[in-house]
């Protein structure tokens, strides 16, 4: 079985629960998915055991209450927090953030609380 195939159906299963993984962890993922359909066989449903993993790697990576870092190169696929929303009582909990050092030494962090639905264009 082909990674990409794999990375699909991880691709469609993380975006019904409305997460977000690294291409790491997708990694990981498809490493931990391509290991357990071997060891089914072809006898297991395919599409209940990546739903499966995925729910169990999303379970337990990470702290619920934490935020989860992000890459330079994958924040691109994010809405930055809106400095006017700091001081707003009502504003949407940060989930991810991105922490870089700057030219000068000093750690840049951004807050991110939206993941950007990007739009594929048809050619």
């Amino acid at each position: 079985m082909k990674r990409d195939y794999v990375k699909e159906y991880i691709d469609n299963s993380v975006k019904k629960k409305e997460a977000y993984l690294t291409v790491k962890e997708k990694d990981d993922l498809i490493d931990s998915i391509l290991f357990d359909w071997n060891e089914l066989g072809s006898e297991g449903d395919f599409e209940s055991l990546v739903e499966w993993n995925v729910e169990q790697y999303l379970a337990h990576s990470g702290n619920v209450k934490g935020l989860k870092r992000v890459e330079l190169d994958e924040a691109r696929n994010f809405i930055p927090y809106p400095k006017e929303w700091f001081d707003v009582s009502y504003k949407p909990k940060p989930k991810y953030f991105l922490l870089r050092t700057k030219s000068n030494g000093w750690d840049e962090v951004t807050i991110i609380y939206i993941v950007k639905r990007i739009q594929k264009s048809i050619a």
